[in-house]
């Protein structure tokens, strides 16, 4: 199966060395995947008998440009030919851009696509699922809980009843955030300060900090699993960290009550820091995620892990390309 890599900053590196780890594991299982062309903001490279990920990883880090050609990505997904397009670059929560064209375009001329740019499916969920047809695929797990499988989690709860509600914490960096708050009484800048030198905030942390990133999570998850036709601007309210201080996680705490970033959606979908019980599955500590999927007959059903950052998210991207990799010519995507 030939790719398409857009995008090549953290999960595009990982993807990549993955392919020169696990190429083993992928050929005892029958499975081969061959990086035809990869684009960078800067730069892009083609062969259509194959790149060698290694050597791609070595000059991107020594020359922080991925080839020497001035291809557009929006170009090579037109004129080269290949099987998926994956897309991982940046989310934009303005109107997700320029990743949005580049699934649009790879749609349309029918080469399916591992997204984990979760912006485009927030703003625009309905319109490409319904560009992927029979026989072709939009897969994107990765845009959902990084490396945990809260979708397809979601799914096998759906099997037999509905999913009526979804809570979680679905933002890494502002739960680890929130917990250096609560437990060790930091206020948000130092927290912030931490989480960004740890490297789980980004140096601009709007889209984690205030809410973009959990509600873009929320939407998707109630679109893909409750057959919701929501977007970002459903998310009402839609509140960040920057305003929660030292006193008010004590005042929580003297309460008997954390205080969590959480992403609902029942009746309506909402994100902010809120109150919880310390016995809730919803009360995770640090780097980590967890979705709790509200079922019609059985009741809750918990997934959770550590967010896992670059590595684990091109692990759920992999995950993808195996499942459209098995259903391939085989009418199953």
């Amino acid at each position: 199966m030939r790719l398409t890599l857009v995008g090549f900053g953290t999960v595009g590196q990982g993807l990549a060395q993955a392919l020169v780890e696990k190429g083993g594991l992928f050929e005892r299982r029958g499975l081969a995947f061959d990086l035809v062309a990869v684009a960078d903001s800067r730069s892009s490279v083609v062969d259509v008998d194959g790149l060698d990920p290694a050597s791609l990883i070595e000059r991107k880090r020594s020359s922080g440009r991925v080839g020497e050609s001035q291809q557009t990505a929006l170009e090579l997904i037109r004129e080269v030919d290949s099987d998926v397009v994956v897309e991982v670059t940046p989310g934009n929560p303005k109107d997700g851009e320029p990743a949005l064209t580049h699934i649009k375009e790879a749609l349309r001329l029918s080469r399916h696509v591992v997204s984990a740019n979760k912006m485009p499916l927030a703003l625009h969920f309905a319109e490409l699922t319904g560009m992927a047809g029979p026989g072709l695929a939009l897969r994107y797990s990765a845009c959902v809980g990084g490396g945990i499988p809260m979708l397809e989690t979601g799914l096998a709860c759906r099997e037999a009843e509905e999913v009526i509600g979804i809570d979680g914490v679905l933002n890494a960096t502002s739960n680890f955030i929130l917990t250096k708050m609560q437990d060790e009484g930091y206020d948000y800048a130092t927290a912030l300060r931490e989480a960004q030198n740890l490297g789980y905030a980004e140096a601009d942390p709007t889209l984690d900090v205030d809410g973009f990133d959990a509600s873009a999570k929320i939407v998707i998850l109630a679109d893909h699993l409750m057959g919701r036709d929501l977007t970002l601007t459903d998310v009402n309210p839609m509140r960040g960290l920057r305003d929660l201080t030292p006193q008010d996680m004590r005042r929580a705490k003297a309460r008997g009550k954390a205080i969590r970033p959480l992403a609902v959606v029942g009746d309506r979908a909402e994100v902010g820091p809120k109150e919880v019980d310390p016995r809730s599955p919803l009360n995770v500590f640090g780097a980590t995620n967890v979705a709790v999927f509200r079922c019609e007959d059985s009741g809750e059903r918990v997934v959770a892990g550590s967010s896992g950052g670059g590595v684990a998210t091109s692990r759920a991207v992999l995950r993808d390309l195996v499942a459209i990799a098995r259903g391939w010519g085989r009418g199953r995507v």
